[in-house]
């Protein structure tokens, strides 16, 4: 007769079989045994820069802005303007500049401006003041205006421009040469670029304005020094220098 033997936990599994290996203590950790990660460092030194950065692009737009407020609306030669030339509303334009201290003229002025006579040579882009615009001409009784064609060897090898004073002579066989008119204002040159003629050639005629007498007798020894190619310009001053 058999029995069967109760079931007992200690023994090991169901039926007596073997009990698995016994295990103790907690399951090891997935990631082993590693070290901590130090602390990240702090460094103030690169937030105070930063704070500083931002403070400083603030305060130079702020300038920036006012310094734009500060601009004011000027006149400026929208070409150049000759000597003694009338202006006309079509040369001027309008610039923005901080104009402190000296004498422009506003914008709202152009008024007062145009009809006016240039009183020097303006180039183009040039602010205008009020030194460059006069009430007169520079052709007025007892003036005359002529033109001198011009060609290497007749002016100065640094040339000649509208705004220069010259002297006009002729051309003599002794080669003493003869005095026609102490003083001359150049007005403009034509067929020049920037209207400046020099020996190297490339001008066609330079105007010039001087005092003729009462006879026109120095208009008439011009006339004809510049048909024979005689006519002679020597530079006595030049303005700006």
């Amino acid at each position: 007769m058999s029995v069967t033997s109760p079931y007992n936990p200690a023994a090991g599994g169901r039926n007596g079989s073997p009990a698995g290996p016994a295990t103790s203590g907690p399951a090891p950790s997935a990631v082993g045994d590693r070290l901590p990660r130090p602390p990240r460092r702090r460094r103030p030194g690169f937030a105070a820069l930063a704070i500083l950065l931002v403070v400083g692009a603030a305060a130079a737009a702020g300038l920036l802005a006012v310094r734009l407020d500060a601009r004011q609306p000027v006149l400026v030669a929208r070409h150049e303007i000759g000597v003694g030339q009338k202006i006309a509303k079509g040369d001027l334009a309008v610039a923005h500049v901080s104009a402190g201290g000296i004498s422009l003229i506003p914008a709202d002025q152009a008024g007062s401006v145009v009809g006016r006579y240039a009183t020097q040579t303006v180039p183009g882009g040039r602010l205008l003041d009020t030194a460059m615009v006069g009430d007169q001409p520079a052709l007025k009784p007892p003036g005359v205006a002529m033109g001198i064609p011009l060609k290497p060897g007749n002016v100065p090898a640094s040339g000649v421009k509208a705004g220069d004073h010259v002297k006009i002579l002729r051309r003599t066989e002794d080669h003493a040469g003869a005095l026609l008119v102490p003083d001359a204002l150049v007005t403009s040159v034509s067929g020049t670029k920037g209207g400046t003629f020099s020996s190297g050639g490339g001008a066609l005629v330079a105007t010039v304005v001087f005092d003729d007498d009462e006879d026109a007798s120095k208009s008439k020894l011009v006339a004809s020094a510049s048909l024979d190619g005689d006519a002679v310009l020597a530079l006595t001053e030049r303005e700006g220098s």
